[in-house]
């Protein structure tokens, strides 16, 4: 897919509004920035603080370290904050638990 044509979206839509997932670079979702929106307020998510640019990134993966780096980032903050707020291996189990029952229930219809 030529790069200007590189288009990604997600959207969850419910019965109180909508969630949407943006982004645009054309080696993904797991190298550029995302923007999140939805049909109601919301605090919005911290501004990234890599940059994941140096000596050795071509231009396209400009991005391409920075969900790493806004981890490291964050597990640096946590470290010199004494606080707990990186995702870590409980976050991975309950969104794994969360995808399971969305499939279920487009499976069977059923919220649970």
């Amino acid at each position: 897919m030529p790069a200007p044509d590189a288009h990604f979206s997600l959207e969850v839509r419910g019965s109180d509004g909508w969630l949407k997932l943006t982004g645009d670079h054309p080696a993904g979702v797991q190298v550029g920035d995302l923007a999140l929106s939805s049909s109601v307020e919301f605090t919005a998510p911290d501004s990234p603080v890599a940059t994941g640019t140096g000596s050795t990134a071509a231009e396209i993966w400009a991005g391409a370290s920075i969900n790493v780096g806004e981890v490291y980032a964050s597990l640096a903050r946590d470290i010199a904050n004494g606080t707990h707020h990186t995702p870590g291996f409980g976050h991975a189990v309950h969104n794994s638990r969360l995808i399971a029952r969305v499939e279920q229930a487009s499976r069977t219809g059923l919220r649970q």
